[in-house]
C-alpha cells in the first residue's frame, strides 16, 4: 500500500504577480500584464499534473529496480502511535513499544517504528506509522510523501520514502475571485500505519528517493476569505 500525494498543489497568496508560467519552465507573460482565464489556469494545472506524476512515477521505478529489491505491499492498519497518534482508542490494552523515532534509522519526526502488544492468537507485529506532510497550510496537508515497501537480501525491509522537491516558481495571476483559508481549524493528522514483515527493527532501513515536483502559484484579482 502507499500513501498517494496530491499531484497538484494551487497555492494562493493576496500579493499579485505579474505572469504565468509553463510547466516546462518558460514563463508565458498575459497581453499588457492582463490576467489570465480560470480554464487557461485549469490547462496549466493539469499540464503539472502529468509532469509530476511522470516524474514520480520514473523515481519509483529507479527505487524498486535496485538489485536484490522485491516489492512487497504491506498491510495497512489502524495503530495509534505513541507521540504521532492524537489520543489512543484502545485504553483496553497497553500503548506500541516504540522501537525507533527520528533521528534513529532515518526516520523524520513525522515517523515512528512501533511493536504492538502482544494478546492471545495475535502475536506481536513491528508497525511503521506516520503523518509526514511535506507541503500544507493551516487547511491541513496538501503534499504527502509516497511510501513503497521493498524485501532485501538477509531478511532485510526497505521503505523507500519519495520525497518531492517542490519547486513553486510557475506564477500567474487568475481572472477573478478566488477563495482562501478553510473557515475552520484543521483536525489533527492520524497516522497511517504498515506491518512490517520483520522480527527485529534492525532488519528495517529508510531510504530518502527524491523526485522533481512543481507547483503553480495562482494570484487572483479578487482574494475571497473563507466564511
Amino acid at each position: 500500500m502507499r500513501i498517494r500525494p496530491s499531484i497538484v498543489l494551487l497555492s494562493i497568496a493576496l500579493a499579485g504577480c505579474g505572469g504565468a508560467a509553463s510547466p516546462g519552465g518558460s514563463h508565458v507573460e498575459p497581453p499588457g500584464g492582463s490576467c489570465v482565464e480560470p480554464a487557461k489556469v485549469q490547462k496549466l494545472q493539469d499540464a503539472l499534473v502529468a509532469k509530476n506524476g511522470e516524474s514520480l512515477a520514473s523515481a519509483v521505478a529507479r527505487a524498486l529496480g535496485t538489485p536484490g529489491y522485491e516489492r512487497i505491499t504491506p498491510a495497512v492498519v489502524h495503530e495509534f502511535i505513541p507521540g504521532l497518534s492524537p489520543e489512543n482508542p484502545r485504553s483496553d490494552r497497553p500503548p506500541p513499544t516504540v522501537l525507533a523515532k527520528s533521528p534513529e534509522r532515518g526516520l523524520l519526526s513525522e515517523e515512528a517504528i512501533v511493536a504492538t502488544p502482544a494478546a492471545e492468537n495475535a502475536p506481536s507485529k513491528i508497525v511503521f506509522g506516520t503523518t509526514a506532510c511535506s507541503a500544507g497550510s493551516s487547511c491541513g496537508c496538501s503534499l504527502r510523501p509516497e511510501y513503497h515497501f521493498a524485501s532485501a537480501p538477509g531478511g532485510r525491509v526497505v521503505i523507500l520514502r519519495l520525497n518531492p522537491q517542490i519547486h513553486s516558481d510557475d506564477k500567474v495571476l487568475q481572472c477573478g475571485p478566488c477563495g482562501f483559508g478553510c473557515g475552520m481549524p484543521s483536525p489533527p493528522p492520524i497516522p497511517t500505519s504498515y506491518v512490517l514483515p520483520v522480527d527485529d527493527v534492525s532488519k528495517v532501513e529508510i531510504i530518502d528517493v527524491p523526485y522533481e515536483w512543481h507547483r503553480l502559484h495562482v494570484d487572483c484579482e479578487k482574494m475571497i476569505p473563507a466564511p
